[in-house]
């Protein structure tokens, strides 16, 4: 070979190794790019993480200070900058706010909007927030999902919204256990209870009212008075709505008297200056058992006790602030002077049973719930009936 050719074969293999190494650092250049390019990109995404994670602990705070209407502003504006599929923890729980948002504040809105719309939020949360990826925050949904529906039966379909609300807490009690969670374990038996109470109106009562019993107990095992003041009390409370309703079906005067008891440890603890709402929540329901009490025993005695219960909770639930509950209030008192009037004053005394009534209605009425306005539309046209009786 001689050196001409040597010379080009030496250059041609050179040039082939610096096409390599050429094509080498090109990769490695289309590489770094792509790899800076994903930092960057990995960096900007954990900074929006971290921008609306603080803006939705913003909202939250507004939620547990009471502010409403400034917490749905911030979740509206959250909404529409919150990419679901890059952030799905963030947005599920942005959409378990909006339902606690609905299940707390209902003025501006008809209830049954409202519940209907956290029914919705919390739909979506759940799909995220599943019973194996997120177990504390299914049972969490679960739970207000089945205040929402039990509220949702005070509207229509009551039998199939409170058997949903009994399916949901069930749900919820997969997690909640007495063991692991007993605070929330209680809360959910606490609720389990009262819905349990309400289907007994529908059918099976004495099985469901026992079962609302057994709840409410179960409840109790962690929310005692010493440990847990507040909540034994709203646990006496629902107690009383069972044993009053159990009433209805065995052992009348027993179990009201168990009714008033429980009332009363709920008052030892709620006091009208410390924690209004709760206590005319009380009084109405020990103003219930006493006037169910006046129909075994001390009519007269038990139904004037009735109705100062109620009207030391038509205090604070008054006309303005809280219709539903004042209505139901006067609803309850009206049933209490319908009985007075069958002892003394009997015109005066149904006169004021159909006042009562008729402010019952008219909130019933502008709020549009028709089995409410069904139950005081009858109880108000007894008492005309007894009225016309009179003339």
């Amino acid at each position: 070979m001689d050196k001409a050719t040597k010379k080009t074969l030496t250059w041609m293999g050179a040039a082939k190794w610096t096409g390599v190494t050429l094509a080498v650092i090109a990769l490695g250049i289309i590489l770094n790019h792509y790899w800076i390019k994903n930092v960057v990109e990995k960096s900007e995404l954990e900074a929006l993480r971290q921008s609306f994670s603080v803006r939705l602990d913003e909202v939250e705070g507004l939620i547990e200070n009471d502010l409403y209407d400034d917490a749905l502003s911030k979740m509206e504006e959250l909404e529409k900058d919150l990419p679901k599929s890059n952030f799905p923890l963030l947005y599920a729980q942005l959409k378990s706010n909006f339902a606690i948002y609905y299940l707390e504040e209902k003025s501006g809105i008809r209830i049954e909007e409202a519940l209907k719309k956290a029914v919705y939020n919390l739909g979506e949360a759940l799909e995220v927030f599943t019973l194996v990826s997120n177990p504390i925050k299914y049972a969490m949904n679960k739970h207000n999902l089945g205040i929402a529906y039990t509220d949702l039966a005070e509207v229509r379909n009551r039998e199939e919204n409170l058997a949903l609300a009994v399916s949901a807490y069930m749900e919820a009690l997969i997690i909640r256990t007495i063991n692991r969670y007993p605070i929330d374990y209680a809360m959910t038996q606490n609720n389990l209870g009262n819905v349990f109470s309400s289907l007994s109106e529908v059918h099976n009562t004495e099985e469901y009212l026992g079962v609302s019993v057994s709840a409410c107990k179960e409840a109790l095992k962690i929310r005692t008075i010493e440990r847990h003041p507040l909540d034994y009390a709203a646990t006496q409370n629902n107690l009383a709505n069972a044993y009053s309703n159990l009433a209805k079906v065995r052992d009348a005067e027993e179990n009201l008297d168990l009714a008033v008891r429980a009332c009363k440890e709920a008052l030892k603890i709620v006091k009208i200056e410390r924690h209004p709402i709760k206590y005319a929540l009380t009084q109405n329901n020990l103003g219930i058992a006493y006037r169910r009490l006046s129909e075994v025993r001390n009519t007269e005695d038990n139904l004037r006790l009735a109705v100062s219960a109620f009207m030391e909770a038509l205090k604070i639930y008054s006309f303005k602030r809280h219709p539903i509950k004042h209505a139901m209030t006067q609803n309850n008192l009206g049933a209490a002077y319908i009985g007075l009037a069958d002892v003394r004053n009997r015109k005066e005394n149904l006169d004021l049973a159909v006042s009562a009534y008729m402010v019952a209605l008219k909130i019933y009425t502008k709020e549009m719930l028709p089995n409410r306005i069904k139950l005081v539309t009858k109880n108000l046209e007894i008492a005309r009936a007894k009225l016309r009786e009179l003339q």
